[in-house]
């Protein structure tokens, strides 16, 4: 019997995702800003006010659970929408010592703006922090790395980025880090969904590894190179039928 790192939680109606290594998400969820107001995912796929929304979560191993968003636009009118918020809750770390990791925390670009910031490291404290990252523009590492020195590490990453790029937005508050994990995207105000169209989200991942950041780091470039070779195997598939 697989013995998974990874379970969800719901109690009324509120989700919570929970990792063995002292990580955990609370209110869990989802929501997209569109022109119809704000949609708020859930893992009930039915159609209401002529639009179908669903957060989908599976295990793709027994560390690996992966989640991604799906819109489908049942209705007779265009939809747009304006911004997508992957995940958005309250994460618990248990213990002291946690760290955060992410690329922008050692160097970060602007180069329309004309300037580079370089701190020298690559952790922070993950108590206190508050901040955006992964907005930089000399496109960094598309993962958020939660690191303990015992209890290993949770990486939040965006597997794909066909579309749009990962951003993190983190507020310390009453004694939790409220994250908001976003698909930005820029160059247009909106995304259209015509009628009768469907939406996916780019696919994220959350990995938990008692190896620690290294070990994280491992597990998701494993799962990149499966993902890369699948798509490279279904482009050449059309090629080959066309």
């Amino acid at each position: 019997m697989k013995t998974y790192h990874w379970h969800v939680e719901i109690n009324r109606k509120r989700q919570a995702i929970v990792s063995e290594v002292g990580w955990r998400f609370e209110n869990a969820g989802g929501y997209l800003m569109t022109d119809r107001g704000r949609l708020i995912s859930s893992e009930d796929s039915r159609a209401r006010c002529g639009v179908s929304h669903c957060l989908r979560s599976r295990f793709l191993s027994v560390d690996i659970l992966e989640i991604r968003q799906t819109l489908r636009n049942t209705s007779s009118l265009p939809l747009r929408i304006s911004e997508i918020a992957m995940l958005r809750g309250s994460v618990e770390l248990e213990g002291d010592g946690w760290q955060l990791a992410h690329g922008e925390l050692f160097k970060a670009e602007r180069y329309f703006g004309g300037c580079s910031f370089y701190t020298g490291g690559l952790f922070a404290a993950a108590r206190g922090f508050e901040g955006e990252l992964g907005l930089s523009e000399d496109t960094p590492f598309p993962g958020l790395f939660f690191v303990h020195p015992e209890r290993g590490a949770v990486l939040m990453a965006a597997l794909s980025q066909e579309r749009c790029k990962p951003q993190w937005r983190l507020n310390w508050r009453k004694g939790t880090l409220d994250l908001t994990a976003r698909d930005f995207f820029s160059g247009i105000s909106a995304i259209p969904v015509q009628p009768g169209k469907t939406f996916e989200s780019e696919r994220w991942v959350l990995i938990a590894s008692r190896e620690g950041m290294g070990g994280a780091l491992r597990r998701y470039y494993e799962l990149e190179f499966i993902w890369n070779r699948n798509l490279s195997m279904k482009f050449h598939f059309s090629l080959t039928q066309a």
